[in-house]
């Protein structure tokens, strides 16, 4: 008769356990907890480069140890360890790692850096941070890191923190390097207004696995910006242009992020196991009349020089809020360190969004069903050919009673963008109005607007366009460079309606030169509104 134990004995994985990072050739303690109620005959440890079968041998312990110094040999993306504890009469129990874990080549994380402006944030922590123990050793040409703070703007940053992101310039590309020891998890407090974040790990990260937490609740970015503690965005740089992030946080890459509230800190959970891409669901297009969106793409070209913006999107959510919507409306970062530049805006605000992000304008705008339209303004840094596209794909389904037009009144051009997919035009001055579904006669600017003439150097006539967001009196003079008037357009004798207007100028008469225009206007609200432009007459 064989009396003895019949139950298994109990193990379970301690570390690594899902989320860490290992160097080859560096040793690692590999931990686990077991127990038998007769006593743990010896442990039998594995691991895998593949997260699965098959599982190698690494070597066996007795049943009192419960560690054991690993080395591991070979790199991987996905690994894991299997312990198995074996008790005096062959009853066997195994575990393995909840998640998989990350073997690196070494600790050394290399990146390619563009000539210009990158934005960057460091994956590995070195004894030392400061941008010249990191950067200074890569670099042979001058190189300038900038930091971001709301309410101090850029500055040089002593020291690079991880998990925040910063600007990294050069006129030369550079091959750069981080060495060091790779972190596990990582937290970054934030403030209201724009922060810049970065992927604080030695490999991608999805962005399900970023997190923010007011020190009471957790939650991830679609949650939080339900909450209002933040807008559902992420904005990216590469290639000269901003870009919408919505699926991961790329190694060595930083990003911007438009927080509506203080006090909240940034959270990072290395992504374990198969990634899935999370997403942000802003960008998801509809194709039905209560939802849909668009998401436009400009480039800029200065010469040979070109200059882009991806991040401008607009449509309908039947659940958005007129005013600022946290889930789906987003602000436009602060301006890139590129001496030029195009930004696309759209136009309208209300006291969260002020009190977030200041004057800054919308780069994203989705209204209810039954809107009224959106201004989508056009800025550059100077003058030059700017291209517009869109994916219509998805809206191009949506029924025929259902418009989706872009109007440009400095051309009078109309483009149907269920039909079309671009539109091209030079800029002239450094800021052009375009209307979605608005009509000159229609509809109303949410603030008064005076537009660049049409053309810019113009012989011998030029349109001048403004709107006027209620009734006015409006007045329009033309003025040599000396400031002697010498033309009057609007005599401000009649009041106008509120919309968008226009008038020509004929400068047949006058010489080559440049000339200003003026326009006062006074509400019959009693508000009062003056700007001034210069144009050029080249006969």
């Amino acid at each position: 008769i064989l009396i003895g134990d019949s139950t298994e004995p109990a193990v379970a994985v301690s570390a690594p356990n899902g989320g860490e990072y290992l160097i080859v050739g560096t040793p690692y303690n590999v931990t686990w907890t077991s127990s038998d109620a007769t006593g743990v005959l010896r442990h039998y440890i594995y691991y895998s480069l593949t997260g699965g079968a098959p599982y190698t041998l690494i070597d066996s312990t007795n049943g009192a140890t419960f560690t054991y110094a690993w080395t591991p040999g070979s790199a991987a993306a996905t690994a894991s360890i299997k312990v198995t504890a074996r008790d005096s009469v062959m009853n066997e129990e195994t575990d393995i790692s909840n998640s998989t874990f990350v073997i690196l080549a070494s600790n050394s994380i290399a990146y390619s850096a563009a000539a210009g402006w990158n934005l960057v944030s460091v994956p590995m922590l070195q004894g030392v941070m400061t941008p010249a123990a990191i950067l200074g050793d890569d670099y042979g040409a001058p190189y300038f890191t900038f930091q971001f703070s709301p309410s101090s703007g850029y500055s040089i940053p002593a020291t690079l923190n991880m998990g925040q992101g910063y600007w990294l310039g050069s006129n030369t590309a550079q091959a750069i390097d981080a060495v060091g020891t790779p972190l596990s998890s990582a937290s970054l407090p934030l403030v209201s207004g724009f922060n810049i974040i970065g992927n604080p790990f030695a490999t991608d990260m999805d962005v399900a696995d970023l997190s923010f937490t007011d020190g009471f609740d957790t939650k991830n970015i679609a949650d939080a910006a339900s909450a209002g503690w933040l807008s559902n965005v992420l904005y990216g740089y590469g290639a000269g242009s901003y870009f919408i992030e919505s699926t991961t946080l790329d190694l060595w890459n930083g990003y911007w992020v438009p927080m509506i509230l203080d006090g909240i800190t940034a959270e990072y959970t290395p992504t374990v196991g198969t990634p899935t891409p999370g997403t942000v669901p802003v960008v998801e297009l509809g194709n039905e009349p209560n939802a849909w969106s668009v998401e436009l793409s400009a480039t800029f070209t200065v010469g040979r020089q070109a200059y882009g913006d991806r991040i401008a999107a607009f449509g309908v959510r039947p659940d958005a809020r007129t005013g600022f919507d946290t889930r789906y409306d987003a602000p436009r970062p602060p301006r890139a360190p590129a001496e030029d530049y195009i930004e696309l805006s759209f136009a309208g605000t209300d006291k969260a969004f002020s009190a977030a992000f200041g004057d800054a304008a919308y780069a994203r705008k989705f209204q209810p069903v039954d809107n009224d339209g959106w201004e989508i303004v056009v800025t550059t840094s100077t003058r030059g050919e700017v291209a517009l596209t869109w994916d219509n794909s998805s809206i191009r389904e949506l029924g025929a009673d259902l418009k989706v037009e872009l109007y440009d009144p400095a051309t009078h051009t109309s483009v149907d963008m269920k039909s079309s997919s671009s539109y091209s035009f030079t800029q002239e001055g450094t800021e052009r109005y375009l209307m979605v579904n608005r009509t000159t006669t229609g509809s109303a600017p949410a603030s008064y607007e005076l537009s660049q003439n049409y053309p810019n150097p113009f012989n011998p006539t030029t349109t001048i366009a403004y709107g006027l967001p209620g009734d006015a009196a409006v007045s329009i003079a033309v003025f040599n460079f000396l400031g002697q008037k010498v033309a009057t357009l609007l005599t401000g004798e009649t009041v106008q309606p509120a919309g968008y207007h226009e008038v020509v100028f004929d400068a047949a008469t006058l010489s080559s030169g440049f000339y200003y225009y003026r326009i006062n206007a006074r509400g019959t609200d009693g508000r009062d509104f003056s700007d001034l432009r210069k144009m050029i007459l080249l006969k």
